[in-house]
């Protein structure tokens, strides 16, 4: 019955919706933009991840405490929005609009 009970007490918790360290929708959308512009910079300035990694994971570092956020934030957060089908997609749309924008100066 113990078993049981604790099972029941884990699915609850995964299952939860709501989290209350998950970053804004915002903010969120921000740090995907400077992330994915980093790894773009990396990827065509040097091709390789191996000879790059070390560098982009202390510009992931440098990235998050420029904005306030933890890595432990950053990842919750992120786990929870890849959890959540509709607003992951928003979030890439309104990223992929966002980077486009800047591409072409507007």
């Amino acid at each position: 019955m113990k078993r049981l009970v604790f099972f029941g007490l884990i699915l609850t918790a995964c299952n939860s919706k709501e989290k209350p360290d998950v970053l804004p929708e915002e903010k969120m959308l921000l740090l995907m933009e400077e992330i994915y512009l980093i790894e773009n910079h990396y990827q065509m300035t040097f091709g390789s991840p191996s000879v790059y990694k070390s560098t982009l994971d202390s510009s992931y570092q440098l990235i998050l405490k420029e904005n306030g956020v933890t890595q432990k934030q950053y990842e919750e957060s992120f786990s929870y929005y890849a959890s959540q089908p509709e607003i992951i997609l928003n979030l890439q749309e309104r990223l992929i609009e966002r980077l486009n924008r800047k591409r072409v100066g507007l």
